[in-house]
Formats: structure tokens, sequence, C-alpha cells
């Protein structure tokens, strides 16, 4: 089983990524061109770790970096979470809201993905923490794999 970490560099602090590649992940930068997305998400192995960190919204999560950028087409990122069995920590804000959230559920994907902001806290040097936060307030998770209160912290597999 590969663990893959697809990210916005913009999004993402030196540290961070420090604590994921000690997690075993391989970690793929997000460009300007879907197509590394695409590629990416389309050759992951059966059971393999997907962690999705760019920007979203309730439509679902962008396919390059920035702000920028189409609606992915859902059907077909579904289509590549269960053709493999794809464990899916989707980390993009809001996309655990619907109709994101829902489309991922109906289509069966094994997934988590927050309701509200992902934010990353680290602590010391071997761990990540990502809570689903509007401002103040917890948001709470969607999926399968969410945590079980919506002020519990994510941790990365």
């Amino acid at each position: 089983m590969a663990k893959v970490f697809l990210y916005d560099p913009a999004e993402t602090t030196k540290d961070t990524l420090a604590i994921i590649k000690r997690k075993g992940y391989t970690c793929v930068e997000l460009t300007d061109d879907p197509d590394v997305f695409w590629n990416t998400v389309e050759n992951l192995g059966e059971g393999d770790v997907l962690a999705l960190l760019s920007h979203g919204n309730a439509n679902g999560p962008s396919d390059v970096t920035g702000t920028e950028g189409d609606d992915i087409d859902m059907d077909r990122f579904c289509e590549a979470m269960t053709d493999h069995n794809i464990e899916l920590y989707l980390l993009s804000c809001n996309t655990g809201q619907d109709p994101c959230g829902e489309t991922l559920s109906d289509n069966g994907v094994r997934f988590v993905a927050p309701k509200g902001c992902a934010v990353f806290t680290t602590v010391g040097t071997d761990q990540v923490l990502v809570y689903s936060k509007s401002g103040g307030e917890y948001k709470g998770w969607s999926g399968p794999l969410a945590p079980t209160r919506d002020n519990k912290s994510l941790s990365l597999p």
C-alpha cells in the first residue's frame, strides 16, 4: 500500500511537509496543469491512501494550484477512488459539504472531508493534526473515515 500526498505548495508549511514525508508519503505538488492531478489520482494502486490538499468548496477539490480552475469531474474522481478502493483524506476546505460530500458517499468512496476549513497543527516532529473549523467554530467532518465528534482532530495514517 502506497501513501500519496497531493498538495498545493502554497497551502502547506515546510514542517507539515517534513512530517508527511516521515510518515512514508510520496509527495506530489499540484501545478497549473490539471493533468498532474489526474495522472496522480488515476495511477493509484489497490488500497492506496491519498491525502489531497488543494483549494476546494462544496462542489469538490481543485485540480490545480491556487484558487482558479474549474470544478473537477466528480464522477471521474469517484470512479478513480472506487476502482482501486482508495482511502481518501480530502483536506480541501468545505469539501465535506454537499453536493461534494453527498456525491462521494453516494458513490461508495471511503473518505473523510472537512465541512469547514482544514486547519493544520503540527505536534512535535512526528504528528500533524487537522481540524475542521470556520473561525473559532468546529464544523465537523463527512465520510466513513470521519472523526466521531465535530471538534475532534483528524490524524493522517
